[in-house]
């Protein structure tokens, strides 16, 4: 799989403008000591955030957009034994589409040796990125047990 857009990376931050001119931002911000109490050995844990920077502009249907995240996920992936966390942003009320478009570009540019844990509660639809092995397994179904201890705060 290669990126459909020229992607840059500049201190752990991958940009790419559309063919529209939209500008994304990917970002992996390590979140690992929120989980202190996991019994992690040798991985971090990371939300994974897409932000369109391009003020005022809603971004027309792009293929290329889902190929280029992909590819982005997949470099981070090959670099390290990691596990992503991905919270659809709820403040607009479009969280469900959010995942949906997600969910579909890891579908249909799937990451080798890479699965997606989806989770869902009332407003809160995450995913849960990882290799397909079973310490990343126990890793995530970890998460989704925090998860549901937070569901009150939710």
């Amino acid at each position: 799989m290669s990126s459909q857009y020229e992607v840059s990376l500049f201190e752990g931050t991958y940009q790419f403008i559309t063919k529209n001119g939209i500008q994304y931002v990917c970002t992996f911000k390590d979140v690992t000591e929120n989980f202190d109490d996991f019994d992690i050995k040798h991985c971090r844990i990371h939300m994974f955030n897409l932000t369109n920077i391009s003020i005022g502009a809603l971004p027309p249907l792009d293929s290329r957009v889902g190929v280029t995240v992909t590819w982005i996920l997949s470099e981070f992936f090959k670099g390290n034994d990691d596990v992503v966390i991905y919270v659809a942003d709820t403040k607009d009320g479009r969280h469900e589409k959010r995942r949906q478009r997600f969910d579909r570009w890891l579908r249909d540019y799937p990451i080798a040796g890479v699965v997606i844990d989806n989770y869902t509660y009332q407003n809160l639809l995450a995913g849960i990125i990882r290799k397909e092995t079973e310490l990343h397994k126990l890793i995530s179904d970890e998460l989704r047990m925090r998860f549901d201890k937070m569901k009150e705060g939710y």
